[in-house]
């Protein structure tokens, strides 16, 4: 941990674009993947619906009235790590 590169939201970090997409979205992910030295190609990401039952039923923490990100981690049935974040 000592020796760990410290990674800040920015340009020098995350050249890329990001428009707000699915495709921006994975970039982002394998990005940080990177960072972290995890093998991206094992990671799912998953945009959740910002409907409330949607959200309520993955996010159980969630609430309604939240603006803030919502996201949770878990391994998927078939072993890679599943992301789920709030679409907005």
């Amino acid at each position: 941990m000592l020796s760990a590169l410290i990674v800040l939201p920015t340009d020098e970090f995350f050249p890329d674009r990001f428009t707000a997409d699915m495709a921006s979205a994975e970039n982002m992910m394998r990005r940080i993947c990177g960072y972290m030295k995890v093998d991206g190609s094992n990671c799912k990401l998953e945009l959740l619906p910002d409907e409330e039952e949607v959200l309520k039923s993955h996010l159980p923490a969630w609430s309604k009235g939240n603006t803030g990100a919502a996201g949770v981690y878990s391994h998927a049935e078939d072993g890679c790590l599943q992301i789920d974040v709030k679409e907005s």
